[in-house]
């Protein structure tokens, strides 16, 4: 995140090498992104998204730029903080109608009813699964978790019914054995607690 902040306010430093030379490396793909930096030595992971500037032709070091905080690295902790970044992958159409009409709850799922969101943008970006050729987004959202009941194990007796117990979110950590690809998933019974701040279009590729 700090060199994030700094790259905001001085613009980029190319690198000395890698496997295209010296540069600015950048990607299209969210997923990709958020894979880096590789050693990150504890602290708040964040991605750039970058935009071109009016009339330029290609990216510069002063291009605008809008800081993504990733939360802790690897994603093994749930503070107790308020409110939270997500992200709900959908198609672009989707996107729009949730933009102007607000989640509906899934009656079902994995945790039962709920609006299901990752503070795993890689997460996010691998949904839908069904896409047909749609263009798929990213809906960045700003969540008031309430209270938060972890659910670490397949069979837990709250899996699908902790809204009934005083619970406002559900989260299943990493690496639990819960999701096959072993990243974090959240869902949150509520909708009115979920506010959109973005729609980013998705162009992931597995």
């Amino acid at each position: 995140m700090l060199n994030a902040m700094r790259i905001m306010t001085e613009g980029f430093s190319p690198s000395s090498d890698g496997m295209l030379g010296r540069g600015v490396y950048v990607t299209r793909s969210f997923g990709k992104a958020s894979h880096y930096p590789l050693h990150p030595n504890g602290g708040m992971l964040a991605v750039l998204r970058l935009s071109r500037q009016s009339g330029a032709k290609r990216l510069t070091s002063r291009a605008l730029a809008t800081v993504h905080a990733m939360g802790d690295y690897g994603y093994y902790k749930y503070p107790g903080r308020r409110k939270y970044i997500m992200y709900h992958g959908t198609t672009m159409r989707r996107a729009l109608r949730i933009q102007r009409e607000g989640f509906r709850p899934s009656s079902g799922g994995m945790l039962g009813p709920g609006v299901y969101l990752s503070r795993d943008m890689e997460k996010a970006s691998r949904y839908p699964e069904d896409d047909r050729g749609r263009q798929r987004a990213i809906i960045r959202v700003e969540v008031r978790v309430g209270k938060v009941k972890r659910i670490d194990y397949k069979g837990h007796p709250l899996q699908k019914t902790w809204y009934q117990h005083g619970y406002d979110t559900a989260w299943v950590p990493p690496n639990c054995g819960m999701v096959r690809s072993g990243l974090e998933e959240d869902c949150v019974y509520d909708p009115s607690r979920i506010r959109v701040l973005e729609i980013i279009e998705n162009d992931y590729d597995d």
